[in-house]
């Protein structure tokens, strides 16, 4: 049979719950925000890509090879990755 809590340790217990439920609900706004960054990135990166693809005429293998070969820019990307982008600022 299970030992019955105490008042005092159902209110320690209460307060180590609330406590995790704060450091969670912290988590999940970082969480959030980084992944409304995240989107707002994508936006520009394939922005900038079907922009550079009409300016210079050329492949988006091209502008994706050019800019994953640069050590200058944070980002790599993939063909997949662009269109997938593309197709999910559309919607």
């Amino acid at each position: 049979m299970p030992k019955k809590k105490t008042v005092e340790e159902l209110e320690k217990e209460n307060k180590l719950l609330r406590e995790q439920n704060l450091r969670l609900l912290i988590e999940n706004e970082f969480i959030l925000d980084a992944l409304v960054t995240e989107r707002k990135e994508r936006k520009e990166i394939v922005r900038a890509i079907s922009e550079l693809r009409q300016e210079l005429s050329c492949t988006c293998g091209y502008i994706i090879q050019t800019i994953n070969t640069s050590t200058q820019l944070p980002y790599h990307i993939s063909r997949s990755d662009y269109y997938d982008w593309k197709r999910q600022t559309r919607q």
